[in-house]
């Protein structure tokens, strides 16, 4: 597979458009719901969702922070939408949402996208800003600052940030430049110990997705990465080179060992990771619904293989949603990895995953 068919299903969820739909319904969350979440101390990983949103994001986000105890929501934003042109700009939309969490005491991972995940190219950076390589000065200064300024703005709701998502794609997109890796690294060195001496209490790193890296026999990425960030990120799905799922869910723990040796002593988190009810639009039942209730089980078992060098574990997603780019794909899966049925309030139906789920946080803490 020429680029990483997995990766393209999370483009931001259509980018500029998923986001402003987002800060309307987060808009609607402060007028409509007072509630705050409680976060417990528990055996099981910490944990984090991503909420699509929904005529009834409200609701979502009071299951998903109050009954299924997810600490964090994980979110994306593109460096143009903020930065269009060099020093200029558009705080709007951000500052919207990271108001509207403050309000509820939610916190946040969030990945900052100069890359377009579906083709491996720079294409969300600044306007006026050319790439020609990682560690190149003008863009090292460009970033660092923009990164700077943003952290400036939002730390106080930021545990962790990450300066790229899934950035194996560009690797994979781009096998003629051999020394690409390693200017990432460079980029890396020059903006990371920057952030985080100024921002402590924000955990700066980046993202790779384990799934391709281990199909296309490049785990030299994300172990050379790993030596050089705060936290290393990895998307994590039981795929094959055509992104289908295969396997039991069980067998995700041989791919937890590789991820715990190839990152050394660097704090892990899961930054995606699912297993879908259903894997064809035209079934007309749930194939794999059991199987996901077991990789539930699997995820709240990560801690077991990690320890305390696991920061969180990021279900994809709350609900089901729809991207039809993803479909376009062939990835009908991708529609059906909600732990709740149903693309809005209508349809919406808890599945046993949701149950298994709820069930593993109780038993916890009923201990």
């Amino acid at each position: 597979m020429a680029l990483d068919m997995l990766t393209k299903k999370m483009i931001n969820m259509k980018q500029n458009q998923y986001f402003k739909s987002l800060i309307y319904f987060l808009i609607i969350s402060v007028l409509f719901s007072t509630t705050t979440c409680d976060i417990p101390d528990d055996d099981y990983p910490s944990l984090a969702m991503v909420i699509p949103p929904s005529d009834d994001m409200t609701y979502l986000m009071d299951k998903a922070f109050n009954e299924a105890k997810i600490d964090r929501m994980y979110w994306y934003l593109q460096w143009n939408a903020i930065e269009e042109t060099k020093g200029i700009y558009n705080w709007g939309d951000t500052d919207i949402f990271f108001n509207t969490l403050e309000y509820f005491g939610y916190k946040t991972a969030i990945s900052i996208e100069p890359m377009c995940t579906f083709t491996g190219n720079m294409s969300y950076i600044p306007e006026d800003l050319s790439f020609s390589k990682f560690d190149n000065s003008e863009f090292i200064d460009t970033y660092k600052n923009f990164l700077d300024k943003f952290l400036e703005r939002y730390s106080d709701g930021i545990e962790y940030l990450y300066l790229t998502n899934e950035i194996d794609s560009y690797f994979h997109a781009h096998p003629e430049e051999t020394d690409a890796l390693s200017e990432y690294c460079n980029m890396l060195n020059a903006i990371i110990p920057f952030l985080r001496n100024k921002y402590p209490d924000t955990k700066i790193g980046t993202v790779c997705s384990f799934h391709n890296c281990f199909n296309n026999n490049r785990l030299d990425i994300p172990t050379e990465i790993a030596k050089h960030v705060d936290i290393m990120g990895y998307s994590l799905y039981h795929v094959d080179h055509e992104a289908q799922f295969y396997g039991n869910p069980s067998d995700i723990r041989n791919w937890l060992s590789e991820i715990q040796r190839i990152s050394g002593t660097t704090p892990i988190a899961i930054t995606e990771t699912t297993w879908p009810a259903k894997t064809d639009i035209d079934l007309f039942y749930e194939d794999q619904e059991n199987e996901q209730v077991l990789y539930v089980e699997e995820v709240f078992k990560m801690k077991d293989i990690f320890g305390d060098n696991l920061k969180y574990v990021t279900w994809y997603s709350c609900t089901d949603y729809h991207i039809q780019e993803v479909i376009d794909w062939g990835l009908d899966w991708t529609m059906f990895t909600g732990l709740i049925r149903g693309f809005d309030s209508s349809s919406r139906e808890e599945r046993k995953s949701w149950e298994k789920w709820i069930e593993l946080v109780q038993k916890d803490q009923d201990k």
